[in-house]
């Protein structure tokens, strides 16, 4: 080895350069071995935790009532009786609710704005959940002391003879303006022309995302089938249209605790859990290593004295 260090060109002591190699080879063992193993089990761990199908999306159709006053979506069956017949778009998720978790349904909205000659609207437009039997009985509304509804539980109103449990309202604004600095935060509008395509949004449409409304995983089998109801002021069914396919409900879950941070901040958590694991795996193996050389040095301290009591 000397001499072939020798004719490199190079001077350098044996113990410095099996100093170099014992590094090089404590180091390609941590970064291809010990980090992958981290990060396959910090993986596991938040899975095991936050499960893959926790979260779901229900895709939504909508169609316009025959008196023009609604636009309506497809039905949603968290009781899964239109899975079992074929005609629901639930997926096959909802019996994937923990019944002990809270889950929070958001409507999401892909609003396309018809191309208008003269001033853009902005309208106000109401929603509501409506159950689409209001012959339903297991979704009858429950009440905490003094008659005041408990956090999570299902209060169904009536409205225009239908079985309502939630409502709420949004601003549709049509005007371009207003959609381009949406869509667009860095580039101003004015640039739109002079800015090439892919770093830009030219579009006359928006998401809509309906207030949140938050249910336990135990009330969510009770609920009947509803649809999404939106109400149209006069002449404003002109103005836009929804498209379906970029339209859907997403059911999130609630997380709280320690489960909340892991997801709040997934990022930040994944560097620290990897490095938390790979600092274990590391220790584990510095430990084992010790182990093993004190064990050899121990043996071969044995063997010559045993020579030596021979001589």
């Amino acid at each position: 080895m000397a001499s072939w260090v020798r004719l490199i060109g190079l001077s350098v002591p044996l113990t410095i350069l099996k100093s170099w190699l014992y590094a090089l080879t404590t180091i390609s063992s941590s970064v291809f071995v010990l980090l992958p193993i981290a990060l396959i089990t910090y993986n596991n761990y938040y899975h095991a935790l936050i499960p893959r199908n926790s979260s779901f999306v229900v895709p939504l159709s909508f169609t316009n009532t025959p008196d023009g006053r609604y636009i309506t979506s497809s039905v949603i069956s968290p009781s899964g009786r239109l899975d079992a017949l074929g005609l629901g778009l639930g997926l096959g998720k909802w019996e994937d609710v923990d019944l002990e978790l809270s889950y929070v349904f958001e409507v999401c909205l892909y609003v396309v704005c018809k191309p208008k000659t003269e001033l853009y609207s902005i309208d106000k437009i109401s929603y509501a959940y409506v159950f689409t039997d209001t012959n339903t009985t297991n979704t009858e509304s429950e009440s905490g002391a003094g008659g005041v509804p408990e956090k999570h539980e299902i209060v169904v109103t009536d409205d225009d003879d239908n079985r309502v449990f939630h409502t709420g309202s949004f601003v549709l604004n049509c005007d371009p303006y207003s959609i381009y600095a949406t869509n667009n935060h860095i580039i101003p509008y004015n640039l739109r022309f002079y800015i090439a395509p892919h770093l830009t949004l030219i579009l006359q449409s928006t998401t809509m995302r309906l207030n949140h409304f938050e249910i336990r995983g135990d009330k969510v089998s009770q609920l009947g089938d509803f649809q999404v109801r939106l109400g149209l002021p006069e002449g404003s069914v002109e103005d836009f249209v929804i498209d379906d396919n970029e339209s859907f409900l997403k059911v999130n879950v609630v997380w709280t605790g320690f489960r909340y941070y892991l997801v709040k901040y997934y990022y930040s958590c994944y560097l620290v859990g990897t490095a938390f694991f790979f600092g274990v795996t590391a220790g584990f193996g510095i430990v084992v290593s010790y182990a093993m050389l004190l064990l050899n040095n121990r043996a071969s301290v044995n063997a010559l004295n045993g020579s030596k009591k021979r001589l």
